[in-house]
């Protein structure tokens, strides 16, 4: 079994404590009459951390955490891994408030035979001939990134995809793009745990729009900027790949995803529509929602709203309403595109 690092830590709810306050003046000769009762609210103090952390294996692929919650006003906790002490620290999940276990599985490296691997393959040899692997992250703004950084461990050859498109190929058959049968082998043997890297930096990008999703809403336009993924061809400040992603027409600024905030009597109410990935150019594909705060507007961690992590379109709307005593701060709705 590979060796691994676990951290834990919580994270507050920012909720308000309640106080009123009033003030009277004093001297030898006696007291002032009251001020007024003035309501007031204080911030809450952060959660108090984790502890206890205990981490058990349970097999070859598989740990199972544990910790004490010496908290009462944490909104979640984040629990990080990785596999040696210079390594950077990689998310295993994000869990509910009161959690106090988990379970961490699918560690890397994969493979079979001479190890450590952090997940065995026993069954592969002899039987199958790939695997496929899943690293999801999100861009904040896809429009401001100028390279892309890969790399790979790996024993004898891959295929890179973003967004189902292939960015890179290494010791694979056919020209970059072309199908290659997941039961074909790699074009030659390899040394074992062979490191690879590359940089895609300004025009090696790679397009990642699906090609008949295009077609079906660039393909006559006359600028050859429009029809890139970065091109905004409407002007509404949303990129083609941001627009298929959200599921709304690129050519069209009056489509756009609708977040909208209503209040009445100190109530507001949060709600936004969705729509489900179908048609052209969403194959295999499922659309998710999240609805998520912030305290500032600049800056600082975005958190997902309980219960509004993971929401899968079905054209269904989403209303929220938050707390009438929660401190002011800025909400958002996320989408994304998932298999």
């Amino acid at each position: 079994m590979a060796d691994f690092f676990c951290s834990l830590f919580s994270v507050s709810a920012n909720q308000l404590v309640g106080i009123a306050s009033k003030v009277k003046a004093w001297n030898t000769e006696g007291n002032s009459p009251y001020t007024a009762t003035v309501p007031g609210t204080t911030m809450e103090l952060p959660p108090a951390p984790p502890d206890g952390l205990v981490a058990v294996a349970v097999t070859d692929t598989r740990v199972e955490l544990s910790w004490q919650d010496r908290s009462d006003n944490e909104e979640a906790f984040k629990v990080d891994r990785r596999q040696s002490q210079t390594d950077p620290w990689v998310r295993v999940g994000t869990f509910a408030a009161n959690t106090t276990s988990c379970t961490d599985t699918g560690l890397a490296p994969f493979g079979y035979g001479d190890g450590p691997y952090g997940t065995e393959l026993p069954d592969m040899r002899g039987n199958y001939s790939s695997i496929f692997l899943r690293r999801v992250f999100q861009v904040e703004q896809p429009a401001a990134v100028g390279e892309i950084a890969l790399g790979m461990l790996y024993d004898d050859g891959f295929v890179v995809w973003i967004n189902g498109r292939e960015v890179a190929r290494k010791n694979m058959a056919g020209a970059p793009g072309t199908f290659h049968p997941c039961m074909d082998t790699a074009s030659s043997s390899v040394k074992d745990g062979t490191e690879w890297t590359a940089t895609l930096t300004g025009g090696t990008l790679p397009d990642l729009l699906p090609d008949d999703w295009e077609a079906l809403h660039l393909a006559d336009l006359t600028d050859p900027t429009d029809r890139t993924d970065q091109g905004d061809p409407d002007g509404d400040g949303m990129s083609n790949i941001e627009e298929w992603i959200a599921g709304t027409d690129p050519r069209s600024e009056i489509g756009n995803l609708k977040f909208e905030i209503r209040g009445s009597n100190g109530q507001i109410e949060l709600s936004f529509g969705t729509v489900p990935a179908a048609g052209v150019g969403y194959e295999g594909l499922s659309r998710h929602y999240a609805l998520e705060r912030r305290g500032s507007l600049v800056d600082g961690q975005w958190f997902a709203v309980p219960g509004c992590e993971d929401i899968i379109a079905g054209g269904q709307t989403v209303s929220y309403q938050p707390d009438a005593a929660m401190d002011a701060c800025c909400w958002r709705a996320r989408v994304w595109l998932a298999p």
